[in-house]
This record gives C-alpha cells, sequence and structure tokens, in this order.
C-alpha cells in the first residue's frame, strides 16, 4: 500500500490504482492528479463504469482486450457504491494486472468508499495488493483542515492569511464540501484577490443560517422542526437534493461506525477516534440513545434510494423521502 503523498512525486505510471476514501473532494483531488499523469503519459480516452446497479465486466474486459496497433491507450475507472468487487470483476483485474506487468496500453482506475481494516485483510483484496496501487484518502486533522483551505486559496494566487483560514475552517467544521463551495462563492467577490474579514462576514452569516449542516445537526439533536423547515427552505430557493443526500448518507455512515465502537469504549473516546468535533457530540450522542443499528441501517438503505430518485434511475418523491429520513433520524417517526 502507498500513502496519498507517495504517488504524486512518482512519474511511473501503474497499470491499477484503487482510490478509496470517505471524503468525496480528497477523492476526487486524488483522482484528478492521477487522470493528469495519466494523460500526461498518452492514455487519451477515458471510460467510466458506473456499479448502478451493477457493472458489465464483460465489456471491462473488451475494452482491455483492444490492443491494437492503432488503438487509444485508455484509462478505464471503475466507481463502485460499496468496497466489494464481484468475482468476475477480480478476475478481470487480475489478469489486466499479470498482463501488464512488464508493458501496459491501458489503466484501471478503481473508485471506492473507504476500506475498513477487514476488507484489506481479506484473501482477495491481499491478492490485489501485490500489483495494486492503493492509495488511502483519509478524514483531515483540524490543522490539515485550516492548511487545506489555505492551499485551495493559494493555488490561484488569493491572499490570504492564517486567521482567516482558521475563521472558515471554524465555520465549516471539517465538511470540505461545503467550505470548497463557500471558498468559490468568495473568490467570485475578491476581484483584487485579496480576501478580507467582509468576504468571509457575508458567506458566513449565509452559511451558518440555512446550511445543510445545521439541518442535519437539528434532526440530531430531536429539533424535527427545525431540521424539516430548513429542508423545505432549500428546496424553496431550488437548490439540488443531491448534496443534501450526499452528506446525509456520510452522516448515517459515521452513526453506524460509532455506534459499532461505542460497544468496545466509551462514546467521548469512540467520537474523538473518528474525528468529530467537541461542538457536534451532543447531537451526535443524542441521535445514538434512540437509532438502534437496524434503525442506522434502514436509513443507510433509504438513502440509497433516494439517490437513485435524484439521479432518475427510479421514480421517488425525493424532498417528502428526505423529510421522511429526518423525522427518523430526530426520533420523531
Amino acid at each position: 500500500m502507498i500513502q496519498p503523498n507517495s504517488q504524486q512525486n512518482s512519474p511511473t505510471i501503474a497499470s491499477t490504482y484503487w482510490i478509496s476514501g470517505s471524503e468525496p473532494i480528497l477523492l476526487n483531488s486524488t483522482c484528478d492528479k492521477i487522470r493528469d499523469q495519466v494523460k500526461a503519459a498518452g492514455f487519451s480516452e477515458r471510460l467510466i463504469f458506473y456499479d448502478e446497479p451493477s457493472i458489465d465486466w464483460m465489456q471491462v474486459q473488451f475494452h482491455l482486450d483492444n490492443l491494437s496497433l492503432f488503438a487509444e491507450k485508455k484509462l478505464i475507472e471503475i466507481r463502485l457504491k460499496t468496497a466489494k468487487i464481484a468475482t468476475a470483476g477480480l478476475d478481470v483485474i487480475k489478469q489486466h494486472m499479470n498482463q501488464s506487468a512488464n508493458d501496459h496500453c491501458h489503466v484501471i482506475l478503481i473508485i471506492s468508499p473507504k476500506l475498513e481494516q477487514k476488507t484489506l485483510k481479506t484473501k482477495w483484496f491481499s491478492a490485489l495488493s501485490r500489483n495494486l496501487n492503493h492509495i488511502a484518502t483519509r478524514t483531515l486533522t483540524p490543522r490539515e483542515f485550516v492548511h487545506w483551505i489555505k492551499q485551495q486559496f493559494e493555488m490561484e494566487n488569493y491572499q490570504v492569511n492564517h486567521a482567516t483560514c482558521q475563521q472558515l475552517a471554524t465555520l465549516f467544521e471539517n465538511d470540505l464540501l461545503s467550505a470548497k463551495q463557500a471558498i468559490d462563492i468568495i473568490k467570485l467577490q475578491a476581484l483584487d484577490k485579496s480576501i478580507t474579514t467582509q468576504h468571509l462576514n457575508s458567506i458566513g452569516k449565509h452559511a451558518v443560517k440555512g446550511s445543510i449542516f445545521e439541518l442535519i445537526d437539528a434532526a440530531l439533536a430531536g429539533d424535527a422542526a427545525k431540521s424539516i423547515a430548513l429542508l423545505q427552505t432549500s428546496q424553496q430557493e431550488g437548490n439540488e437534493p443531491l448534496l443534501i443526500v450526499s452528506l446525509l448518507a456520510r452522516q448515517i455512515r459515521q452513526l453506524h461506525q460509532l455506534s459499532e465502537l461505542c460497544t468496545k469504549q466509551s462514546f467521548q473516546s469512540a467520537a474523538s477516534k473518528l474525528g468529530i468535533w467537541q461542538k457536534r457530540q451532543f447531537p451526535v450522542k443524542k441521535a445514538l440513545q434512540h437509532l438502534s443499528q437496524k434503525k442506522i441501517l434502514s436509513l443507510h438503505q433509504q438513502l440509497n434510494q433516494i439517490d437513485q430518485g435524484v439521479k432518475g434511475m427510479i421514480t421517488l418523491n425525493v424532498w417528502a423521502s428526505l423529510e421522511r429520513v429526518l423525522l427518523q433520524l430526530s426520533g420523531k417517526l
């Protein structure tokens, strides 16, 4: 296994990458770096296969087998909803890695949620990992989050001091997706590329008033009325529900992890291990008091269905379904 930064220092292109993690922003940025490296190396065609509802591994094999002299070198992305691959998929990947030991015309990029330790220790993953570049992105520490915010500005030559970045970090509490949206808005306002407190105040008031983070925390704390009101405001403002679904799903996954850890250690220790900020520990702890692991699993399944509804894969009243999830999360249903 390699660490996230080690691949960036090496110009060598691997035949197979597996990028895993629970933070979409970090996943995407890591994958973008690999895509850029692969493209610069002459892999001009990009194909994407989604695990919705399942991947056609015969199609993947067909493209991998296309090794003619005039065929373009391909980057083949496999996007997984879970950290599992069907037996047919494992066979395709193993064959690709064996054939690509010395020279490869195609690169496979697998993208998945975080791989737990029990998955990393399985026989099938151990067999893959011998010839696999696995990059595990992880949740940022509070200090790393401040540094990440500073990087987002400095990459486009914006002037911003540490205190300003710290203020943004405190506002968004490791919520990279919402922080990135706020940063993009601030950049549009700062025409002279100098970030001021005025820019921060303007985005901060908006974020605190109606952020998705606040919506979720209200539900966790049992305040169903406030949570539903914020959801309805978001709908009336014409916001897309996909971001709400994504952040709710992340919260439910965290609750599941926390519930399992709390069977072996104190809530404080478990929360600290998962990097839950002190400010959020009260609503999270309150939610766990009425949410069994069975209920948490049910919420996760409901959000998967809502995600399919947002993407048009099934017919579903998305906003009504989100209301139901928030009512269950708040213990009112």
